[in-house]
């Protein structure tokens, strides 16, 4: 609204008495225009030439994964990524994920049946290479026991315990005002919690250790126990699963949109197509380029896509309006394209740079993401403007082209 409301009175106050240089644009910009009469003019070479890094940057395509590891954010020079290190190598626990089992109605964690499972089924969390540590209510009944029946009570009479035993310790530790055990257990004892304290692990890692403890539940757990896993940094990964998810749904969703409206706006299915095909190049060069790389898709590079495609569309479709507007006065094709680029190739210039340098500054903060975002939109931006000024012009005169004579 403000470039049709604003920009008009701007020009109209400043610029009203500037006399228009009968010369649409300055020299230097010729060499833009001839470079693209030349890519023309071997157009099989150069269609030939980008279609082998198309190719190269689809084959990156499937490699390219969606993790975000809250850590790596940061630069190794980041006191914040410095101090996770110490504590790495200390081999303290830097995280944790909280494991509720919720046993059947008719059974409590008390029941033989259940108190054996859960032993077996925390001894199996201990054993998983990421874990640290785990706090239970059978560790703390452990304790208890040693405290009453001595030090040299036996971890093999500790798992033949019954229900009534296992009740006593219980009531034992709660008669002992330890608040460790109504925290780790219902007062109804149908659920219990184990706080697994764990390496730090991205979201990728976090959903495979998931998915590890989901197994062990089905090798040690009855079916009627049902598990939940909880936590801060679960639910932080939930939410980075479903803003990637959603942001790609979102390219999807607005890609359709685009492709059913350029053939609509063109009134020609072959133009909307190009047009189409040149404004999602970027996004194809940009994600294989960044699978081929080693950056992931995270909660920052995930919107990278919808950026970049609304404005790459802008870019296009005023290439090619200008470029019919130019055809429907009686112009050859060829010099079509060539007013096309006179007239509109100089303001996309000007502001692909002005966007790539803004957002190249990016570059310089220790937040990874928003160093690789700031980046890989410049990339972007780059590869929108190079389609549309060179490869556009060139799939037109390809396509339309029934001469050179006019060039």
């Amino acid at each position: 609204m403000q470039t049709l409301l604003i920009v008009p009175i701007m020009l109209h106050y400043l610029w009203n008495n500037t006399t228009p240089s009968p010369h649409h644009f300055n020299r230097r910009f010729r060499v833009v225009v001839y470079g693209v009469l030349h890519i023309i003019k071997h157009h099989s070479t150069y269609i030939l030439a980008f279609f082998l890094v198309l190719m190269m940057a689809i084959f990156g395509l499937p490699m390219i994964e969606a993790n975000t590891d809250y850590v790596r954010f940061f630069k190794e020079s980041n006191v914040l990524r410095a101090d996770y290190q110490k504590i790495e190598e200390s081999k303290y626990a830097q995280s944790y994920v909280n494991v509720v089992l919720t046993f059947p109605e008719n059974s409590d964690y008390a029941s033989r049946e259940n108190f054996v499972a859960t032993l077996r089924f925390e001894q199996a969390i201990e054993a998983l290479p990421e874990v640290r540590k785990i706090n239970t209510v059978t560790h703390l009944l452990r304790e208890v026991d040693k405290a009453f029946n001595g030090s040299e009570a036996s971890e093999m009479a500790f798992r033949e315990y019954g229900a009534n035993q296992v009740s006593q310790l219980l009531l034992l530790a709660e008669a002992s005002g330890n608040n460790d055990v109504t925290e780790l257990i219902t007062g109804e004892r149908q659920q219990v919690q184990l706080v697994v304290m764990t390496d730090y692990m991205s979201t990728k890692e976090l959903n495979h250790f998931r998915q590890r403890l989901k197994d062990i539940q089905a090798q040690t757990l009855p079916v009627e126990v049902k598990m939940s896993i909880t936590g801060t940094n679960v639910l932080w990964s939930n939410m980075d699963d479903r803003l990637v998810h959603t942001q790609l749904l979102s390219l999807i969703i607005t890609s359709v949109v685009i492709l059913i409206l350029l053939p609509i706006i063109f009134r020609s299915l072959v133009l909307g197509l190009f047009g189409f095909f040149v404004s999602f190049l970027p996004i194809l060069f940009t994600l294989g380029l960044m699978a081929w790389v080693g950056v992931t898709i995270n909660i920052a590079t995930c919107i990278i896509g919808g950026v970049v495609i609304g404005i790459a569309v802008d870019d296009t479709i005023y290439f090619l309006f200008r470029m019919r507007g130019e055809m429907k006065q009686g112009f050859s094709l060829s010099y079509a394209i060539k007013r096309a680029i006179w007239i509109t190739g100089k303001g996309m210039i000007i502001t692909s740079l002005i966007l790539m340098g803004g957002f190249l500054t990016m570059t310089a903060s220790d937040f990874l993401p928003s160093a690789y975002f700031g980046l890989f939109f410049a990339i972007s931006i780059c590869i929108a403007l190079l389609a549309d000024l060179f490869l556009l012009p060139v799939i037109l005169y390809w396509v339309y082209g029934k001469g050179l004579k006019s060039l």
